[in-house]
């Protein structure tokens, strides 16, 4: 009877679920055993890892790469780990990333120091790998659900405006080590309002609906797209010149034009969108930026809709 208690007792191995399956982890850590010891144990639980033997390779990795958790050793030769955390703090795209620090180190003085620095959690060496593994799942299933609050609307899923300016400010500062094109472009449902005021505005969301879901298919996977407000939505095309991001969104427009996205009775609904493209000049701020984009959309509107605009063709 007690053997079967103490089996009830035993903590379980904590499952992955879909949600996080397949994050990117960064291990930090100058102790090749252990790294490497941990390294086959995330693998193993469904992990994509990678791993850095010093900081100096760490800040490479994360500058060409993209990861969802780092787990970082405190006291490392010839940098420390605190080195990183300012390289982290110092970065818009970085900063963000979740942190677990596992050291050495059991002082309380490291521990606070650490979680003021923006650690999410310190686990002190030696310890049991389920304990970590619960702790990564915990700290990713937060990670994501706060992304999906803060990043995403709620209506299409698609991201938001606050997302989209952060990856614009991201890509600006990337230009300054790596030179590029890109481009955005703003577009909106033409008339849309004749259709909220016609067929209701439940219909109107389920063409808000179907339409970022067929532009989403007509993207590459580097494109970014986002609600800004209403029925506007805007399109970040990176490494995109003009010329090629008005063939994108003529290919999607034409595309949109054939395609019912809603069904009233026996009623097909059908909607035609006005674009404006704007390519990324050196100093533009990013409400620069989007104001030329609109700007250019407006005039899209004025030549009677339907249609995509850029800045070279516009005459402006």
């Amino acid at each position: 009877m007690n053997k079967d208690k103490n089996e009830q007792q035993k903590i379980r191995p904590h499952i992955i679920t879909d949600e996080i399956n397949g994050s990117s982890l960064l291990i930090i850590d100058d102790d090749d055993d252990l790294r490497n010891l941990l390294v086959r144990k995330f693998m193993k639980k469904g992990f994509n890892v990678d791993d850095a033997h010093d900081v100096s390779v760490a800040k490479q990795k994360l500058l060409n790469n993209k990861y969802d958790l780092i787990i970082l050793d405190l006291m490392m030769v010839p940098e420390s780990g605190y080195v990183l955390f300012q390289f982290l703090i110092d970065n818009p795209q970085l900063k963000w990333i979740s942190l677990i620090v596992l050291s050495g180190s059991s002082d309380v003085n490291d521990k606070i120091k650490c979680l003021q620095l923006g650690a999410d959690d310190y686990v002190t060496k030696p310890f049991q790998f389920e304990e970590v593994n619960a702790r990564v799942c915990r700290i990713l299933t937060r990670a994501k659900e706060f992304e999906q609050l803060a990043f995403y609307d709620p209506l299409t899923g698609v991201f938001n405006r606050r997302y989209l300016e952060n990856q614009m400010m991201i890509e600006i500062q990337r230009l300054e080590r790596i030179p590029a094109n890109m481009c955005i472009s703003v577009f909106d449902i033409d008339r849309f309002k004749l259709i909220n005021d016609r067929f209701g505005h439940s219909v109107g969301d389920i063409i808000l609906q179907g339409l970022t879901a067929e532009v989403k298919k007509q993207l590459r996977q580097s494109d970014l797209l986002a609600r800004y407000g209403g029925e506007e939505f805007i399109i970040f095309m990176p490494n995109t010149n003009e010329e090629d991001a008005t063939l994108i969104l003529d290919r999607i427009l034409k595309e949109i034009r054939q395609l019912p996205l809603a069904k009233v009775g026996n009623e097909n609904i059908t909607i035609t969108f006005s674009a404006g493209v704007a390519q990324y000049e050196t100093d533009m701020t990013i409400k620069e930026w989007v104001d030329r984009a609109d700007q250019l959309l407006y005039l899209a509107k004025d030549k009677g809709r339907n249609r995509v605009i850029n800045w070279t063709d516009s005459n402006l």
